[in-house]
């Protein structure tokens, strides 16, 4: 299914099953509504009332948003998930939709997350922990920065997926790349919207369509069926940053 299609949006707020609201100490998960202006991975798009969307959101101290079921989230989760494969590391458990997607699959054989904030960790306890995907998954409290955290959890994933920053495109998230690989010895490492520079360093010429992966290249074929026009909105210090590092820790 097209990830970037309501259906794809339905069908993954029906996979997740929470109902909303639902409050468990800090952690609050409300529905919000997406019309106007819509922001999705590649585009951002404007949604009349008529294709307004209701989706589970969940907020810390009902202020700071921790994760959402919009197009954006979902679209930013469904590489990641066509990667993991294996052993998965996942930073950050947000409202540990990708967690339980993961471990879903029948290549992956542990989901390995590390959280830092209990009041996320137990609200995944308790409202998700029954689920039947939950066997393959460990939770972690700890700092994914943290030297006591790779003690913890060990070393050596098949894929690891990092969620920790508050905002996309930070120069945090391609700095911290080659260190988070390295440290936890990922084989294939993504941050949370990578195929956002991967496409526009395309975009500039920066990147040849033959260095990204086949499953990427499929994804931005499922978005151009919606004959959009592209405009780009990174700075080129940003994308060669991150190419440099993407060239030699097997992040494309």
């Amino acid at each position: 299914m097209n990830p970037f299609s309501d259906n794809y949006v339905r069908q993954e707020i029906g996979f997740y099953g929470l109902q909303p609201p639902l409050q468990e100490g800090r952690v609050s998960l409300i529905y919000a509504t997406q019309t106007g202006l819509t922001p999705g991975l590649f585009h951002t798009e404007i949604r009349n009332p008529s294709t307004t969307l209701r989706v589970p959101a969940m907020f810390l101290n009902h202020a700071t948003l921790v994760f959402s079921l919009t197009p954006l989230h979902l679209q930013g989760c469904y590489l990641p998930i066509q990667y993991a494969t294996g052993r998965v590391l996942c930073l950050g458990l947000g409202m540990g939709y990708f967690a339980l997607r993961a471990a879903q699959k029948s290549d992956v054989t542990e989901v390995v997350v590390v959280e830092i904030n209990p009041a996320i960790i137990a609200f995944f306890g308790k409202h998700l922990g029954h689920r039947p995907e939950t066997i393959k998954i460990k939770v972690v409290q700890g700092d994914a920065y943290a030297v006591g955290t790779r003690t913890t959890i060990g070393v050596g994933f098949d894929f690891c997926l990092c969620s920790i920053y508050p905002i996309l495109y930070s120069n945090e998230s391609v700095r911290d790349a080659p260190i988070f690989s390295e440290v936890y010895q990922t084989s294939r490492y993504h941050f949370f919207g990578m195929e956002r520079l991967i496409l526009e360093a395309g975009y500039h010429k920066f990147l040849r369509r033959s260095e990204t992966s086949h499953t990427f290249r499929s994804m931005v074929e499922q978005w151009k069926s919606l004959n959009i026009r592209f405009q780009p909105i990174l700075n080129e210090t940003i994308l060669r940053d991150f190419l440099r590092t993407a060239l030699t820790h097997n992040l494309l």
